[in-house]
């Protein structure tokens, strides 16, 4: 077996793949340590895949760490050496993150007995995206692969050729500091939200706005016939670990926000930075969507994965989806860092059997039965779980949901979700805001069967497959905007996801007592928590919402 780690950065991780290539347990640190984007080494996470693998026959013989440490923290160094002829308080902090994560792995590791006389590999940051992505790809080869982050190794996007799962060749690439990823992230501190968390918020705020600074932006960065343009004296990125933009930047665009206040659109100020999101997303669909169609010019092939922190933004996969030239898109449901350690566990086992099996929830959680039987009372039984839940959800009620694994990527999917019936325009505006404590302008996804999709909602082949894990914003059909606003976006756009009718959430949505059609989904925490992983997660954030109804294992329980 294998074992795939992530770790130092951001969205720590480890996952365990068998020598067949099966995706068999996948643990974020986040979910035991509570921190939300968990960095650290992820010795939690490991713990528990070794206790969940102690009756396993095989042992782990490799750990592969997903990228090649020293050269990310020289890439650093050299760039900061180069243009400032000193090391500046980035290139310092990678010297820390370097001596204390990434110089101490092998010391972490050995501290557990299990993985002693496990060989010790690293792996290319982009090849461990790409893999994560090819692990579960159905469409035939050969096929590219197309990874666009902040950064990995000293790469900010990279573009794979695959012929075979052993065959893969990088044909083109992009090196730091030009970086398409980290020009986002530096529209999102501008806006006020933190660098790699607050790029939804972004994302959702540019519907709000005008492409304004469009221009202004084409002056800073672009892409015409592979060659990128971008000039870093607007960023600060590359040298600060406080601010991702410059003084230039304010001089050039204006203010940045910087009160404490949440953003929302009763605000004097909102329309100027939905103006900066709505370019800065604009911008960012041109000139990936201009990358694809160089790439396929250049290689002929219609097959693509997309992977990479970039393609959690649903609004530029919406638009890629609509290419005539793809024939499929796929993207995998932990494309961002966290899923990486998955990526470069299957490279070891590449040549084995490619999986084909339901990769989206497959976080293992033991669940602790006595804990809430002794402690709550139990309204239905396990048996009665889909027919309660249609239930309490008929009477109009929030459910919460902690059953079977966790969800492998950063979306509830129906496993850890809060619920409810999506007509109900005042119950979602509910959820949303007071239990979630959202701003107003960021929407509640929905979930629904294929079906009704169809009806609802515009969809073609491409974004069915791609709104099973909620990677992509679909249009509303006319009936969608008479019933359904509370799931819609202001552009009358929603980031649906089409459920299987063997998971939890598509039984209940099947259901024939069932009287709604469709149910806002969003993910089962609150505020800066990351997702409920266990029962005790679940009792402890329930109670601060004010909701009462938690489906489980063994039945609905009355909190």
């Amino acid at each position: 077996m294998y074992l795939g780690i992530s770790a130092f950065y951001h969205e720590s991780s480890v996952a365990l793949i068998s020598d067949e290539g099966e995706l068999l347990n996948f643990q974020k640190e986040e979910w035991h340590s509570r921190v939300k984007g968990d960095k650290s080494f992820p010795k939690l996470s490991i713990i528990k895949i070794l206790e969940d693998s102690m009756d396993k026959k095989n042992q782990i013989t490799d750990v592969i760490f997903y990228e090649r440490p020293m050269r990310a923290w020289l890439t650093v160094v050299k760039d900061s050496i180069k243009n400032y002829g000193y090391l500046n308080s980035l290139s310092k902090n990678y010297f820390r993150n370097f001596f204390n994560g990434s110089m101490s792995f092998y010391k972490e590791i050995s501290k557990f007995k299990e993985l002693k006389e496990s060989n010790i590999k690293y792996f290319d940051h982009h090849l461990s995206h790409s893999y994560s992505a090819l692990m579960y790809s159905k469409s035939s080869f050969p096929k590219i692969s197309i990874v666009i982050d902040g950064i990995g190794d000293q790469k900010t996007i990279s573009v794979f050729k695959i012929k075979s799962l052993s065959e893969i060749e990088l044909i083109w690439s992009l090196d730091y500091p030009f970086s398409l990823g980290l020009f986002y992230s530096a529209i999102t501190d501008f806006i006020g939200y933190s660098v790699n968390d607050g790029e939804y918020k972004v994302m959702a705020l540019s519907s709000y706005g005008e492409p304004l600074f469009k221009e202004k932006f084409n002056q800073i960065l672009g892409f015409d016939k592979g060659n990128f343009k971008f000039d870093t004296s607007y960023f600060a990125y590359q040298y600060s670990t406080k601010k991702s933009y410059s003084k230039k930047f304010e001089q050039f665009i204006g203010k940045p926000r910087q009160s404490i206040k949440k953003l929302d659109v009763q605000d004097n100020d909102f329309q100027f930075y939905a103006d900066i999101a709505s370019s800065a997303q604009v911008i960012l669909e041109e000139i990936t969507v201009k990358l694809f169609k160089y790439i396929h010019k250049q290689s002929d092939i219609k097959n693509f994965l997309f992977s990479g922190g970039v393609s959690l933004n649903s609004k530029l996969v919406s638009k890629l989806s609509k290419l005539d030239f793809i024939d499929s898109l796929e993207i995998p449901s932990s494309p961002g860092d966290s899923g990486a350690s998955i990526g470069a566990a299957y490279f070891l086992s590449q040549k084995k059997n490619i999986s084909k099996k339901n990769n989206l929830y497959t976080g293992i959680v033991n669940h602790n039965k006595n804990f809430i039987e002794q402690k709550f009372r139990k309204i239905y039984n396990k048996e009665d779980i889909i027919e309660g839940s249609v239930s309490l959800l008929n009477k109009q009620n929030i459910i919460c949901t902690c059953i079977g694994n966790i969800e492998t990527g950063p979306r509830a999917l129906g496993n850890r979700s809060f619920l409810c019936d999506a007509k109900n325009e005042f119950l979602v505006k509910e959820l949303n805001t007071k239990v979630k404590r959202r701003s107003s302008f960021i929407p509640t996804a929905p979930v629904m069967t294929k079906n009704i999709a169809n009806e609802y909602f515009y969809l073609d082949n491409k974004s069915e497959v791609l709104a099973q894990n909620m990677s992509t914003l679909v249009e509303a059909k006319q009936n969608a905007l008479k019933y359904f606003k509370s799931i819609l976006h202001c552009d009358h756009t929603s980031r649906i996801q089409i459920s299987m009718d063997q998971t939890y959430v598509g039984k209940v949505l099947i259901s024939k007592k069932a009287n709604f059609h469709i149910l806002a989904n969003t993910s089962f925490n609150i505020s800066s928590d990351p997702m409920v992983y266990s029962l005790e997660d679940a009792i402890m954030t329930i109670k601060r919402t004010g909701l009462k109804y938690l489906v489980t294992d063994f039945g609905i329980f009355e909190i």
